[in-house]
């Protein structure tokens, strides 16, 4: 059974942050109902259940994305469900595993293990961190050098971004070198087992000094204690795998 979640208990939270926690998928997904809940349009959230009620899959649709992590324990019959639901509700675009997208993988997830400590390279250089702060520079270099904010509209990337910060589900990090933004990275998605990094960028003209692992190594100290994903294309695997990032899977974007 797929049902839409209204008004979750505190309780139904914490369940579903525990059964998010253990995917790079599930802690993404999860983001909107944790910074929104479900009283908005534009984010919805559905769980799948068996009939005992254990959770089997978490859905969420936010401005028409739909990310999705059903359990790898799921059923033949539990899978044709969620498809059979995805085709009826339908999406801008779907991000999923292979075989919930019966599409070829594209990008990777990355994971580093609870308590392992990153290893990646720290600048020479001497710098300095704003966390949450300067947003229009943080945009503005994401823009630029991170194909996935291309065309995306400032005013609206603020007002999401900092209702995300205000509700402690989201922190930025911008570095900086006498004063110069150089490179972006964020905690997308905080809870309290898991968080999601994205929103990496770094200035071409800063590139060369390590910048971009100083400042995931940041956020990666901030987070040492709890396990932390990110996803990434193909030909940037080696480059998280060096910080002590593993592979653990391939998803897919779907356009519908």
């Amino acid at each position: 059974m797929i049902r839409l979640l209204q008004n979750p208990t505190a309780e139904e939270r914490e369940q579903l942050i525990a059964f998010c926690a253990d995917s790079c998928l599930g802690v993404k997904a999860i983001g909107p109902l944790l910074s929104y809940g479900t009283e908005y349009a534009f984010a919805d959230a559905w769980v799948q259940e068996e009939e005992t009620g254990r959770t089997v899959a978490f859905l969420s649709k936010f401005y028409g994305t739909m990310t999705v992590y059903q359990a790898p324990t799921a059923t033949e019959e539990q899978r044709e469900e969620l498809h059979r639901f995805l085709e009826m509700v339908g999406y801008g675009l779907l991000i999923a595993s292979p075989e919930v997208a019966k599409a070829d993988s594209i990008k990777c997830m990355m994971k580093l293990e609870q308590g392992k400590d990153c290893i990646a390279k720290d600048t020479e250089a001497a710098v300095s961190f704003a966390e949450n702060e300067k947003l229009s520079d943080f945009f503005r270099l994401l823009q630029q050098n991170n194909p996935g904010y291309l065309g995306t509209d400032y005013d609206a990337w603020l007002v999401d971004f900092s209702h995300r910060i205000r509700h402690g589900t989201a922190e930025s990090l911008i570095l900086l070198q006498e004063n110069q933004p150089c490179a972006t990275a964020a905690a997308l998605v905080i809870t309290e087992p898991a968080v999601f990094l994205g929103a990496i960028s770094t200035n071409p003209e800063c590139r060369g000094k390590h910048f971009a692992s100083a400042n995931i190594l940041a956020l990666c100290k901030r987070y040492q204690t709890r396990t932390i994903y990110l996803m990434c294309k193909p030909e940037k695997r080696a480059f998280y795998e060096h910080m002590g990032f593993q592979f653990v899977g391939g998803f897919t974007e779907k356009e519908k």
